[in-house]
């Protein structure tokens, strides 16, 4: 079996961020992936000059664990530390297991902390862009003021298209692509709004699509996607006008037609094909369409060439 590396990092107990020495301790140590190989702290301390001992004489108090969601070397290794008297926080990687489950546990919940990321290649995405998760209200407290100068929703999914076909609809389908695009969306703005408001640049972008113009409708095909990016641009649409008195700008931008699994999963069940952007050029172009919109635009839906799109 393949071995997983994990890493497991002390810091001082007393130590802030800003006094925290560049030479920290760091503990390296390698991982075997089942559960009952597991290389524990506990296995260190035994093995390694009582690590416990090697620790509390450098006068630490704290450990901070650091691993994957699932790492039995840090769960394990965070039950032992507890046992020799340190205090312990868990900060979970859980960067590509959004809506992920261990144990009946929503993954990112586990820890003191749990971090996921938006990066392009993540299976939720935003371009770029992450998230922490926290049940530390000291933390929480200290974070809730960071200012958000572009709050970007790029969150989306297409569904099975042939399961959105008159005649054949799925709803339960219906409903998850509607919950993602529309309603998750909405709950983004609205939660980080505060943030968005302390920033320089106050802009909220919803990337959306042309499928959601009325006007551009020419078949029946993907109906639920059509219809989420439609209720998106509705809502943000409102969202601009509650919002354009508080200096909040609310963009709503096509991306262009992208080389995406989504975008392929579309054309290779409509049975056509024409060439795409790669997600470098949309990523650029939508860039600077963002940059370019000001409040005077707040609330129109354009192209990632800056043009405006029919309703």
């Amino acid at each position: 079996m393949a071995r997983e590396r994990s890493e497991l990092i002390l810091a001082d107990l007393i130590a802030t961020r800003a006094e925290r020495k560049p030479d920290f301790p760091v503990l390296t140590f390698e991982c075997a992936g089942r559960e009952d190989e597991v290389r524990t702290f506990a296995e260190l301390n035994e093995h390694a000059n009582r690590l416990a001992a090697g620790l509390i004489a450098r006068g630490l108090e704290r450990l901070w664990l650091v691993g994957l969601a699932t790492d039995f070397c840090v769960a394990y290794s965070a039950i032992d530390a507890r046992r020799e008297g340190f205090e312990v926080t868990v900060v979970e990687d859980a960067c590509q297991a959004h809506l992920g489950e261990w144990r009946g546990r929503t993954l990112g919940t586990l820890g003191a902390t749990g971090c996921f990321s938006f990066q392009a290649s993540k299976n939720l995405n935003s371009g770029e862009g992450g998230a922490i998760l926290t049940s530390d209200d000291a933390l929480a407290e200290r974070l809730k003021d960071i200012p958000i100068d572009v709050l970007l929703n790029n969150a989306a999914i297409l569904g099975e298209p042939n399961d959105q076909n008159l005649g054949s609809f799925d709803y339960e389908l219906f409903g998850r692509v509607i919950d993602v695009n529309v309603i998750g969306t909405t709950k983004m703005a609205e939660a980080f709004l505060p943030h968005v408001e302390k920033s320089d640049m106050k802009k909220i972008v919803a990337i959306t699509s042309t499928q959601g113009s009325i006007a551009s409708v020419r078949s029946g095909s993907i109906a639920f996607y059509n219809t989420s990016k439609a209720a998106l641009n509705m809502i943000m649409r409102s969202n601009s006008r509650a919002l354009k008195n508080k200096g909040v700008t609310v963009a709503l931008i096509s991306p262009g037609q992208v080389d995406t699994d989504m975008m392929n999963l579309a054309l290779d069940r409509a049975g056509v094909s024409f060439e795409l952007l790669t997600p470098q050029q949309s990523a650029e172009a939508v860039i600077n369409v963002i940059d370019q919109y000001g409040l005077e635009l707040s609330g129109r839906f354009v192209a990632h060439t800056g043009t405006e799109i029919p309703w």
